[in-house]
Parts: C-alpha cells; sequence; structure tokens
C-alpha cells in the first residue's frame, strides 16, 4: 500500500525541467534569429555570392539538426514545462523576426 501510495505522489509531483537543456535551446534560438537577420540585411543589400547563399543554408541545416534533438530530449524529459516550451518552439522563433526598419538600422555605420 505504501508503494502505491508513493508510486501516485511520484507520479502528481512534476520531474524538473533540465535548465541546462533550455539554455541550449535559447542559445540555438538566437543563434537562428541572428542567422536569419544576417541573411535578410544582405538579401536587402545584394551583397550574398551563390557560394555564401550555400554557406548559409548547411549553417541553417545544421542549426536545425541541433534544434531538434534538444527539443527532443526536452520533451522526452516529460514535464510538463517542457512540453509547452518545446511545443512553442517554432512559433516564438518566427515572432522574433524584426522589421525590415530595423534590419537597415543595424547596417549603418
Amino acid at each position: 500500500l505504501q508503494k502505491a501510495l508513493r508510486r501516485r505522489e511520484q507520479a502528481k509531483s512534476p520531474k524538473k525541467v533540465n535548465k541546462t537543456l533550455v539554455r541550449k535551446d535559447n542559445q540555438i534560438k538566437a543563434l537562428m534569429g541572428e542567422l536569419n537577420m544576417l541573411q535578410f540585411y544582405l538579401d536587402a543589400q545584394h551583397k550574398l555570392t551563390s557560394e555564401q547563399r550555400e554557406e548559409l543554408v548547411t549553417a541553417r541545416q545544421e542549426i536545425t539538426k541541433l534544434r531538434r534533438s534538444t527539443s527532443a530530449s526536452l520533451s522526452s524529459s516529460n514535464t510538463r514545462k517542457s512540453s509547452q516550451f518545446s511545443g512553442s518552439l517554432g512559433s516564438k522563433l518566427t515572432a522574433t523576426r524584426h522589421p525590415p526598419d530595423m534590419m537597415f538600422q543595424l547596417g549603418r555605420p
């Protein structure tokens, strides 16, 4: 009976969120945002060579792979917080894109 009660309590109490994973995922999101910003700015300036464009594409693919692995391990930790977190990752990424006028401010000396 005590074992059953203990199991029930463990099932009720949410497990801790792996903070290093969350931090890593936030860093990856920031990196992706910077990459998007850089590409947007360079596209507006027409300063991207085809070689640089390919490098950006491969960089984006690498970041996406990292992103999948961290969000997968986050959601596998079975916490309410991390499942909400990994569910909202994509929407947060698209929401962090900056308006074009901000891009041009960044490029000015």
